[in-house]
């Protein structure tokens, strides 16, 4: 009985610990910060340039937009990046039926790291 309360216990330090990292959920970026970090698998669905692009969440029935900029990654329609990303921006865009959203514009953790230290 000890051992299962142990475990219980520990478990729950754990989860607490655990959810009080500094990721965050995109779907509320509109209240997040430039700097704010999130972990996501991304896919291109339309290139801007070789390494400007749109992009959805893979495996996730979210219908969000995401402007991505990376140096590292040459970027094409179909292309799937995962990692954590760190919120620069955001990014005007026009729908197909002439509606203006606001897209996130993300780049990868690593690259915002290089770029403060520039």
């Amino acid at each position: 009985m000890k051992d299962i309360v142990k475990h219980l216990i520990m478990l729950l330090a754990a989860s607490l610990l655990l959810s009080s990292c500094g990721i965050f959920s995109i779907a509320d970026a509109s209240k997040k910060n430039i700097g704010d970090r999130c972990i996501l698998k991304l896919k291109v669905f339309q290139t801007l340039s070789i390494s400007e692009a749109l992009c959805i969440q893979e495996d996730s029935y979210s219908l969000d937009v995401y402007k991505i900029v990376t140096k590292s990654n040459t970027l094409y329609d179909g292309k799937i990046i995962e990692g954590t990303w760190v919120l620069i921006d955001t990014y005007p865009y026009k729908t197909e039926n002439n509606r203006i959203k606001t897209a996130p514009v993300l780049m990868p953790l690593s690259e915002y790291k290089a770029a403060l230290k520039e």
